[in-house]
């Protein structure tokens, strides 16, 4: 029998409509785990647990009144600490930011709380998403070897979705902020097709580059969150006959033999729903990573051209407004 930290979003979205399990119950458990693992994890920066509790305290009323309630409602998730969360702060990860409180929330952000999601906190990343972490809030640790970092940017959404602090979490992807860390924990990570998912309120790395993305304990976790977030996914026929480009063997040689193989049983059960499976030709693949930093860099430095810090260490510079320039300059 599963244990409550393993359960899927479906599993407890239907324990929650039959009463055999309640957001209060999952959110003070929740928190009963964080206290004994996070001194090791490192996790989170921020954690709301009395603003969870009163959140999941709402979400139980609507269950017990056998109210309509949607997917999410009292599903426990984090964010990434680069998205706007009014009143509360946001650092990014940086000693620049540590006192930094957003007037507005991030509109991905607030759409998950309309649908009565319960936000547990703002975890750990890499300083400004990019580069390493900031000594002011440490490393994030592996839940599965405290001795190993759990990657990055996106590194405490990802420890804390692998070690059952929450049910899912909201990262962000330039250069793999979403999926290494998702792969260094075990879990799973989507970067969206670009501009899917509202970068708006989301501090930028590289406007050109930048994605919002889910990281969750499986691919149909994210399935339920990106449903949520993106409504009419769910309206869209099945593609059948739909093609998928893959890397040719040469480009794939040097992948660990037990990758290899859920990567082609996954092919094949592509496959078998008549989906066209082809290897293509990426002219410049050796040259990625040259390419990506010959974009990313010099947008990075204009987001922060401007950076004016007051005594008491609150940011004065409009980060928003920087990545609307820099857009402007390179449309």
């Amino acid at each position: 029998m599963k244990q409550w930290y393993e359960l899927s979003i479906l599993e407890v979205a239907e324990l929650y409509r039959k009463i055999e399990l309640s957001p209060v119950e999952m959110v003070r458990n929740i928190f009963e785990r964080y206290k004994k693992l996070e001194p090791a994890l490192n996790s989170f920066i921020t954690v709301l647990e009395t603003e969870s509790m009163a959140e999941a305290e709402k979400a139980e009323r609507i269950f017990l009144q056998k109210k309509e309630a949607h997917i999410l409602c009292g599903i426990p998730f984090s964010v990434k600490d680069l998205y706007d969360t009014e009143g509360i702060r946001t650092t990014c990860g940086s000693i620049i930011l540590k006192n930094h409180i957003p007037k507005t929330t991030a509109p991905l952000l607030k759409q998950l709380q309309t649908y009565g999601a319960i936000l547990l906190g703002k975890t750990n990343m890499l300083e400004f998403a990019y580069g390493i972490m900031h000594p002011e809030y440490g490393q994030t640790n592996n839940p599965w070897d405290i001795t190993k970092t759990a990657g990055g940017s996106s590194g405490g959404s990802a420890a804390s979705v692998a070690a059952g602090l929450g049910l899912f979490s909201l990262g962000s992807d330039t250069g793999g902020s979403i999926r290494i860390p998702a792969a260094y924990c075990g879990i799973a990570g989507l970067k969206p097709t670009y501009g899917l998912l509202s970068l708006e309120g989301v501090f930028p790395l590289s406007p050109s580059l930048d994605h919002a993305g889910p990281l969750a304990k499986s691919a149909e976790d994210l399935l339920v969150v990106m449903n949520a977030l993106v409504p009419t996914l769910h309206a869209q026929p099945e593609r059948e006959g739909a093609v998928v480009g893959i890397l040719s063997a040469k480009e794939m040689a040097g992948v660990e033999d037990d990758v290899l193989a859920v990567y082609t049983e996954v092919l094949t059960k592509l496959e078998n729903l008549n989906w066209f499976v082809k290897e293509i030709d990426l002219t410049y693949f050796h040259r990625t990573e040259e390419l990506v930093m010959n974009v990313l860099l010099p947008e990075a430095a204009m987001i922060h051209e401007e950076v004016v810090l007051k005594k008491d260490g609150v940011c004065t510079v409009n980060f928003q407004a920087n990545r609307s320039r820099v857009k402007s300059l390179i449309s």
